[in-house]
């Protein structure tokens, strides 16, 4: 065999994949000149330049026949570099559902804000005092809100002890419920507190099998299954929305409304929470073990459903875009006349 007609050189792999890139390009720039022309095409940007490559991802886009900012549409969070180019270019984004929301659990349960009440800049981490404060904001902490507030510690805590010591196996082995591995809460993802808890509240027994013998039950001494009850109850209606919303193949701009409105009704009433919570999750909220327990609200779960709800009407603001999205989509526009929250005017 030779050797030399098996591997190409250099030069060769090199020209062969430059070839491919302007291939590709081209069959994109054909694909897309249309929604260009029409204004109709979105943009994403996660970073403006790559100081490694020495490339700025704006003057890219001219490869592709976007010669100006303005010519699409952009959707991104809330981040100071973003506001500055936008507003430099007298661009009005559509801000990310997802960032708003993540934000809004923030605001709910630490009260903190950076730079402004409308930024999203990256966060720190859930910290570890959580619940230990007498206030939250201007609001005096129930008992039942401080045990919200500690149940988030302690889960964090406990996943953070079970990865560190390579105990996620072991809980596997010894659940038969077909139960998957501890689900750690991402840094400055809040979003993220929903599955963690599932992964404890779903492993609770094996995770307090194997605490046992290695003597460490003080990891769940504080923490109970009906404390992370509480926990997912506050979570899920948003947990669900957010999993309808965040779609990569498919356009969502419409949804964002519908949902909004659907996470204000939930966490109208208690009785709406529990509804939505079950028909979303039955495998947590419609079994024998938490059907009594559900029948009354506890303290904790008051205090903060009334506060995400609070935070949801202050934080979020929508343009006529959402409207004309949800209005002119084809499984939404033949749903009739709603109560909508915000007066219109569509000229």
């Amino acid at each position: 065999m030779d050797l030399d007609s098996l591997f190409q050189s250099r030069q060769t792999v090199s020209r062969s994949s430059k070839n491919e890139a302007q291939l590709y390009q081209e069959q994109i720039r054909e694909l897309i000149k249309e929604p260009v022309k029409n204004q109709a095409l979105t943009a994403v940007p996660y970073m403006w330049t790559d100081r490694y490559r020495q490339l700025s991802y704006l003057e890219e886009l001219n490869r592709y026949g976007i010669e100006k900012l303005d010519h699409i549409n952009w959707i991104s969070d809330r981040g100071s570099n973003f506001i500055k180019c936008f507003n430099l270019n007298s661009i009005d984004p559509i801000f990310c559902f997802a960032h708003r929301i993540h934000n809004i659990l923030k605001m709910a349960f630490i009260n903190k804000k950076i730079d402004s009440y409308f930024n999203d800049d990256s966060m720190d981490d859930i910290p570890d005092n959580l619940g230990h404060e007498e206030f939250l904001g201007d609001e005096l902490l129930t008992l039942g809100a401080k045990r919200v507030l500690l149940t988030i510690n302690y889960s964090k805590t406990l996943v953070r002890y079970v990865k560190l010591s390579n105990l996620s196996e072991l809980i596997v082995q010894l659940d038969t419920n077909g139960t998957t591995t501890l689900k750690q809460s991402v840094v400055t993802r809040w979003l993220s507190l929903f599955v963690c808890a599932e992964s404890i509240y779903c492993n609770f027994d094996a995770i307090l099998l194997v605490l046992e013998t290695r003597r460490a039950t003080r990891y769940v001494n504080d923490l109970t299954k009906y404390n992370l009850i509480d926990l997912l109850l506050l979570l899920a209606p948003l947990n669900a929305a957010l999993h309808a919303i965040q779609t990569d193949q498919t356009p969502s701009l419409h949804l964002v409304i519908p949902f909004y409105q659907k996470l204000l009704d939930d966490d109208s009433t208690y009785s709406k929470l529990v509804s939505s919570a079950k028909k979303k999750y039955p495998s947590i909220f419609q079994s024998s073990f938490v059907a009594d327990y559900l029948l009354n609200e506890s303290s904790g779960v008051r205090f903060f459903r009334q506060r995400i709800r609070t935070k949801l009407i202050e934080m979020l603001t929508f343009d006529d875009r959402h409207y004309m999205a949800m209005c002119l989509h084809p499984a939404l526009r033949e749903m009739g006349k709603r109560n909508l929250l915000f007066n219109i005017d569509i000229k």
